[in-house]
């Protein structure tokens, strides 16, 4: 009997022959052959025969069942683009064969269905039913008992569900008869078992702008924006504003880290992003660049991409530039000094004084500073581009000195203008006529000016003072009318935006010294002729005393002897040789007391005031003259001192005497200044 059919039948059938199948056939052949020689001879013999049998391959078996690597869950998917990995470890029972390990997308009832490795074809492996359609991966053949690993590139673009099941299939490469473990197929167990999931990136629609903010206030970015992979366990994202449009995905940040970005949210659907502004902050338009990323740290499709699907409106990476408000400029009303005209020291002045009769003192400063939340310099804004140009936000000041109690409101304006009292920074030049240097001019240093991170600059103004400017360097009424004021300045500051501070009064002030000055209408009294004896029945020979200060004034006065031969420089005689106080010797000189003098021209001789000598060493006469302070540079306050003479009958010697007044100047009373 031949073996082929048996053979045959062998390498067909399916699923493994066993030991008991091959001893029952070795039976039936044996029998066959013994009742053959006996029926044929019937005479009791023996003979050999060859024996044979195919032992079918069987397929490879699990030794590790397979799983994701990392597992991929509901609550740790796949993010899209990345690779799904299976591993899995598997023996064959013959021993000696290789394996691939097969993830499918769908399972077969039969091993018919298998696309089956083929020997005789270079290159061949096995495959899912259904080809490469229903493949998710195969392995590399992987020798017996060693880890398979096959893996998945998942796509880009919402091309895959969330949910994906797999089957996985261990095939062997025998080359007479290759299994595949159709009876056994896995889907592996818990989080890495099937189905995988893939996490399709964030859908980001809407990235508004905050509203325009002010130096150090709160801007807030606000978006619409989530995952909607709804499998999944978390649908929050998470929103960064970046300062430029690059995004560090492996690091999930801003390119450049912590100085690359304003802020970030928490994890939420809609997320707003909140951001406090930095003061000082120059004003402008800055670039404000929104990334979205989602919980798994897979971020939104940005607009460029291609590739991606169902999603028509792309903010990812979209610019919505902050923008900082321009803010009105303040004055630091603790700064204030002052300094007299020449004093170029570090220390302010406490007192400062007119010094020219009938006209300006210039030189006069005043220094403060001004501060802006945009920061002391300015930057010229070009969209798309950035910074071009910093320059200063501060570019002018309006400056108003004035005595306190004229008030802040009361001295801005040309029609405010009152030498005595007020000097507005806003001033026609037809205010002063053709006099020079009155006014008010400002230089800023800007030295101190560290750049957008400094808010404050330093300013210099220079002023005039009229020399009728109200003293206010009294300590009580009786020295002066406003002893209990002082000068104060206050300032308006304008930025480069053309918006400017309120007006604003320094905190410390200054007190003008009184300034004492006068002039005389005549610089010689002449008594006329008058004979031995005879006297000046009236005093009214004149001298006008101007009040060219800033205070209302008396006199005091004294003289020297008058002789023939006077000589002022000759000082010890004070002006007359030989002359001798206590006695008014000699003959020819006539000693300074018969000279009187009286407030007006009306004063008879005798009813005056004598001359004081001032060789005798004592104070000088007094005169309560009471010019009022002057109040008009056009109008200068005077009052006549009316002189008189008499002759002493001593005198002999007939012909020109010659002498010298000495007039002083006091301030009146303050009450009768006006």
């Amino acid at each position: 009997m031949s073996l082929e059919p048996i053979v045959r039948y062998s390498r067909n059938v399916e699923g493994k022959i066993t030991i008991a199948t091959v001893l029952l056939c070795v039976l039936a052949i044996s029998a066959f052959f013994l009742l053959d020689v006996q029926y044929k001879s019937g005479i009791h013999a023996s003979n050999v025969a060859t024996t044979s049998v195919f032992v079918v391959n069987s397929p490879p078996e699990w030794v590790i069942e397979p799983a994701e690597v990392p597992a991929s869950s509901a609550s740790n998917p796949t993010n899209e683009g990345d690779v799904v990995t299976w591993t899995a470890t598997a023996e064959d029972p013959n021993g000696f064969n290789g394996y691939w390990l097969l993830i499918c997308k769908n399972t077969t009832a039969t091993e018919t269905d298998m696309i089956i490795y083929d020997p005789d074809v270079p290159g061949s492996q096995p495959d899912c039913p259904g080809g490469e359609a229903n493949r998710w991966a195969r392995s590399a053949l992987t020798d017996d008992g060693e880890m398979a690993t096959a893996t998945y590139q998942t796509l880009e673009g919402r091309d895959e569900n969330v949910e994906n099941v797999w089957y996985a299939f261990i095939c062997d490469n025998d080359e007479y008869h290759p299994r595949c473990n159709v009876e056994d197929i896995s889907q592996g167990y818990g989080d890495s078992g099937s189905p995988f999931y893939v996490n399709h990136r964030p859908v980001f629609t809407e990235f508004n702008a905050p509203d325009p903010t002010d130096p150090g206030e709160l801007a807030q970015w606000t978006s619409v924006a989530s995952n909607t992979n709804t499998v999944l366990s978390d649908q929050t994202v998470k929103l960064f504003v970046c300062r430029t449009d690059q995004f560090d995905e492996e690091n999930v940040e801003c390119q450049g880290g912590d100085e690359n970005t304003y802020a970030s949210s928490t994890y939420a659907i809609n997320p707003t992003v909140n951001y406090t502004t930095n003061h000082p902050k120059p004003h402008g338009f800055y670039d404000a660049y929104g990334f979205i990323v989602d919980a798994y740290n897979l971020t939104a499709p940005l607009p460029t991409n291609p590739n991606y699907h169902g999603q028509e409106e792309r903010m990812q990476g979209t610019n919505a530039q902050l923008e900082i408000n321009n803010v009105a400029p303040t004055v630091e009303v603790g700064t204030f000094e002052f300094f007299d005209q020449g004093n170029e020291g570090d220390l302010p002045d406490s007192i400062i004084t007119p010094t020219v009769e009938e006209a300006e003192t210039h030189g006069f400063r005043v220094t403060f500073e001004t501060s802006d939340a945009n920061s002391c310099v300015n930057i010229d804004w070009d969209e798309g581009i950035g910074t071009t140009t910093n320059h200063m936000e501060m570019t002018d000041v309006a400056v108003n000195i004035y005595r306190s109690g004229v008030g802040v409101n009361n001295c801005q304006e040309d029609g405010h203008h009152n030498p005595n009292n007020c000097y507005p920074f806003e001033v026609a030049t037809s205010t002063y006529g053709t006099e020079e240097g009155w006014q008010i001019t400002c230089t800023v240093d800007n030295s101190g000016c560290a750049g957008n991170t400094d808010t404050n600059v330093k300013w210099e103004c220079s002023f005039p003072l009229w020399f009728l400017a109200d003293p206010t360097d009294g300590n009580n009424a009786t020295t002066s009318v406003y002893w209990d004021e002082e000068w104060v300045a206050s300032v308006v500051v304008t930025d480069s935006g053309l918006l400017s501070s309120d007006l604003t009064e320094g905190e410390n002030g200054v007190d003008v010294g009184s300034f004492l000055a006068f002039r005389l209408g005549q610089d010689s009294i002449a008594f006329g002729d008058l004979e031995v004896g005879e006297a000046d029945p009236l005093l009214d020979k004149p001298t006008a005393i101007f009040a060219t200060g800033n205070t209302g004034i008396d006199q005091e006065l004294e003289g020297t002897p008058m002789c023939p031969m006077f000589d002022p420089l000759d000082s010890p005689d004070y002006g007359c040789a030989d002359y001798d106080v206590d006695t008014g010797t000699p003959e020819d000189t006539i000693p300074a007391r018969f000279q009187q003098f009286a407030k007006g021209l009306s004063t008879s001789y005798g009813s005056g005031v004598q001359l004081a000598d001032v060789r005798a060493g004592g104070d000088p006469a007094f005169l309560d003259l009471n010019v009022l302070k002057t109040t008009s540079i056009t109008n200068i306050q005077n009052e006549d001192i009316g002189w008189g003479i008499r002759i002493h009958d001593d005198i002999t010697r007939a012909g020109i005497y010659t002498g010298q007044n000495t007039f002083i100047v006091v301030a009146s009373d303050a009450s009768n200044w006006e």
